[in-house]
């Protein structure tokens, strides 16, 4: 997770706190953000 939120800004990270609340799971998140998980 550390290394996920490595890669996107402090306003990125608001968003992703947001979809967190949300319920959103990281894959979606990532597709959303158009960020590559190692798949």
């Amino acid at each position: 997770m550390a290394e996920f939120l490595a890669h996107v800004s402090a306003k990125s990270r608001a968003v992703l706190a947001l979809r967190f609340e949300h319920g959103l799971e990281l894959a979606e998140i990532a597709d959303v953000l158009e960020i590559p998980l190692g798949r």
